[in-house]
């Protein structure tokens, strides 16, 4: 006998859902059959009204669905399985925009809207196949979904406020995972609160989320117009070679003739921010001890350098960056057999004539430039031969010219 009681309480409840009963006959029907026999649960019967509104929506029976839906919304306070997102796909689904726009605007609301914070009931939510169906298209959810949905309800005939107020909402939800939709959103809400001013979503998007959108979108429009405007003061990596000229001041004029090899000088660079970090390497110039055997030092060989400076860029542009330097280095002057310590600093100037555009903000992008440099190396050196005085002077003065390659 009782199984025949539980297998009467289940065809009695697809043979309601499946008869189009109004909202209280179904609710009376399940609850009837509840009371008569303990065997059937309201988790059960609930279960069943997800079913049968599952069905219903793949069907097309917006009529049934819609009854299924308002037996759960009114089974709320009892435990039926609803959430508030679940009631705004539904109501879309059906055609009834406006309730399910009122339900999507505010939540919507909870998450831009900081000083919002509305009194909910508490809400069942399960891992069913009606809420795997209502979510089937949201996974990636991109512009183009998002475009879709509002193109469901553009053609309609609600309200032209519930429209703009549907595509502002829509956006704002991609607007944090695709900056690149930013423009999009904030044109969307602007309208929107320009033709409904008195609404409390307008005061939200314009006291709160389109000033927060617009503060990272300025460096996005800047980016647009100027693709390198965002990399001007920061760092990188680089590397020049030069020719050079100069000459020598002190009191190692007095002692020494000088005069110009083969220049060449090479340089290495890494940059953060402002500050770079560099080190040189020169040669070219011929240093010869007035007072040496010149037959001795017949094969004129040429001073090397090198040396350790730190700079900082105090101008920096699309075309041109100023910066000076200063450290600390050495000279060797190989025909005298003498070396120095020296006092570095100096001044580059700059070209930078061709730069990738970077895909995007902050990647890397490939630069050429064409460097002026002006070096000033203060070294002292010692020689008993030449006179009894331990320290002597020896000024070099760097003019050059070179090709650079960075990584800006």
């Amino acid at each position: 006998m009782k199984k025949f009681l539980i297998l009467f309480v289940a065809l009695w409840t697809e043979l309601a859902f499946a008869q189009e009963p109004s909202e209280d006959s179904v609710e009376s029907t399940a609850s009837e059959s509840a009371v008569a026999t303990n065997s059937v649960s309201k988790k059960e019967l609930f279960s069943r009204a997800r079913d049968a509104l599952k069905t219903s929506l793949e069907t097309g029976n917006k009529d049934r669905a819609s009854q299924a839906l308002a037996y759960l919304q009114k089974n709320l306070s009892e435990g039926a399985p609803l959430i508030r997102f679940e009631e705004y796909l539904i109501n879309m689904e059906i055609g009834d925009y406006e309730n399910g726009i009122a339900i999507y605007a505010d939540l919507r609301r909870e998450v831009l809207d900081r000083d919002y914070k509305p009194k909910r009931d508490l809400r069942i939510q399960v891992e069913d196949p009606l809420a795997v169906y209502l979510r089937r298209d949201l996974s990636n959810f991109s512009r183009v979904k998002a475009d879709s949905l509002y193109a469901r309800v553009e053609n309609s005939d609600i309200k032209v406020e519930t429209k703009k107020l549907y595509k502002a909402m829509l956006y704002s939800e991609i607007v944090f995972q695709d900056t690149s939709m930013a423009e999009a959103f904030v044109r969307a809400a602007k309208d929107y609160a320009m033709y409904h001013p008195t609404s409390p979503y307008a005061d939200v998007f314009t006291k709160q989320t389109i000033p927060y959108v617009e503060s990272f979108l300025k460096p996005l429009r800047e980016f647009r117009d100027d693709p390198l405007a965002h990399k001007y003061y920061t760092g990188g990596l680089g590397a020049h070679v030069y020719t050079w000229t100069g000459f020598m001041t002190g009191d190692v004029a007095d002692v020494a003739d000088v005069e110009m090899g083969t220049p060449f000088m090479a340089d290495v660079t890494m940059r953060i921010w402002r500050i770079s970090l560099n080190a040189f390497l020169a040669w070219g110039m011929i240093t010869k001890p007035q007072y040496y055997n010149v037959d001795t030092y017949w094969d004129e060989s040429e001073d090397e350098s090198v040396g350790f400076t730190l700079g900082f860029t105090a101008l920096d542009s699309r075309y041109l960056r100023i910066e000076p330097f200063l450290g600390f280095g050495a000279s060797y002057f190989m025909d005298a057999e003498l070396a120095s310590d020296d006092f570095v600093l100096g001044c580059n100037a700059d070209f930078r004539f061709w730069a990738a555009k970077p895909v995007r903000m902050g990647a890397l992008s490939v630069a050429l430039d064409l460097r002026l440099k002006y070096m000033l190396q203060l070294g002292t050196f010692s020689d008993y031969n030449l006179t009894d005085e331990s320290d002597w002077s020896a000024n070099r003065h760097t003019f050059a010219i070179g090709l650079g390659v960075e990584l800006w």
